[in-house]
């Protein structure tokens, strides 16, 4: 059984949310954020460091110190202010060829911790401290979890309700071209989606496992009740099939001891290998096909080797880390080996080539479903790091909730 939990959100009067709101923390480089922060004024909160000296890093204690005085000033003049009441949202984007509409509510921490709220990805301890530290200095949840769940008639019903009563509070789009539109939902139909989630078995984290579990420390740390609302994590929560995942790409920087035609034989023992014509001609079109890039040739690649029957190592992340990082390329920890980088699928496939040069070796990879997401959170497993890239993201600073 799912509980959902209203709250009163901090939020941008509605003049100001597009030039407030902004995208999540751990998407923009320190420049990136520095430059987009005239125009996006709540990266102030989530990435304090900007206004700092460049020795001053995001966990500093300065930085986190910003971080509360910047959420302070925002609070004092009246640029965000909290709804009266408790009450659900609804959170709609248009973006990417599909629309995406989701709850926005707390969930509790201790569904978290019981599994009632699935996981897919381990967390590192420096992300969750960093992020512990945030909550603490701040007193609140700055950006929602990303959950879903799988679709329900009732609450599409009671979705669909929400949004014939009234116009949205917010609709705007951002620079990337989404568009962002909130609805605040009354107290019968907030009720009504409550009862409604309860029939519902499990939530998954699409993304957010370091804020989940973040949350659920610092909720321990306080020593709140499981009922206690202040013991909860804010989310926005979608039913699986309204979301887009897209590859989460690979690049390594060299060839290790292959010339690139040496390495394209070397895949012919696992794959069938055949030179492209261009980048879309190699784009994968089905799991198990792979694009690979290296000295300035495409090559489409399909899986022929064994499956393992295990739902986690016959992802493609796996199969490519099994048969083709490891062995021929000598990356044994995905995680640290600086010789890997990753770039979301939104980047495009001159990304990949450009971060690959003459040297490197790029992989377009298939997305993972949601689906495969859901099977291995339910068998409780772990999926590879980078596994997936889920677009569009949400924005930040639409809501806040407060933990005091």
């Amino acid at each position: 059984m799912v509980h959902i939990i209203p709250f009163a959100a901090w939020r941008p009067a509605a003049r100001e949310a597009a030039t407030f709101a902004c995208p999540p923390y751990d998407v923009l480089t320190r420049t990136q954020a520095a430059q987009l922060a005239p125009t996006h004024h709540f990266l102030r909160v989530i990435r304090p460091e900007i206004g700092l000296p460049d020795a001053v890093d995001e966990d500093d204690p300065q930085a986190h110190d910003a971080a509360r005085t910047a959420l302070n000033d925002f609070e004092a003049s009246g640029t965000l202010i909290q709804d009266s009441a408790p009450t659900l949202y609804i959170y709609r984007q248009h973006g990417f060829g599909h629309v995406q509409t989701g709850i926005v509510a707390c969930v509790r921490v201790a569904d978290y911790r019981s599994g009632v709220i699935k996981q897919h990805e381990r967390t590192l301890v420096a992300k969750e401290q960093n992020r512990i530290h945030h909550f603490q200095a701040t007193h609140a949840q700055t950006e929602p979890v990303f959950l879903m769940y799988r679709r329900d008639a009732s609450v599409d019903d009671l979705v669909e309700e929400v949004l014939a009563q009234s116009a949205p509070s917010y609709d705007f789009t951002s620079d990337d071209g989404v568009r962002h539109q909130l609805w605040v939902t009354d107290e019968a139909l907030s009720a009504a989606l409550i009862q409604s989630f309860e029939s519902i078995d499990s939530l998954y984290i699409a993304d957010g496992h370091h804020r989940s579990a973040s949350a659920a420390t610092v909720a321990g740390e306080r020593g709140l009740d499981a009922d206690d609302p202040r013991a909860s994590i804010m989310a926005v929560i979608f039913p699986a099939d309204d979301l887009k995942v897209l590859a989460y790409n690979r690049v390594v920087a060299d060839r290790a001891n292959y010339s690139s035609s040496e390495f394209i034989a070397a895949l012919s023992a696992d794959f069938d290998v055949r030179e492209a014509a261009d980048a879309a001609d190699a784009a994968p079109q089905a799991p198990g096909e792979f694009g690979v890039f290296t000295a300035g040739t495409w090559y489409s690649t399909r899986y022929t080797g064994a499956r393992q029957g295990s739902v986690v190592d016959d992802l493609d992340t796996s199969i490519l880390t099994r048969t083709v990082l490891e062995p021929l390329l000598g990356i044994h920890d995905l995680r640290t080996d600086n010789r890997i980088s990753f770039i979301g699928g939104g980047a495009g496939t001159q990304a990949l080539a450009e971060a690959a040069g003459e040297d490197g070796i790029a992989f377009n990879l298939f997305p993972t479903s949601v689906h495969d997401i859901m099977a291995v959170s339910d068998a409780g497993e772990i999926m590879p790091p980078k596994s997936t890239w889920f677009e569009p993201k949400l924005a930040s600073g639409l809501f806040i909730h407060s933990l005091d």
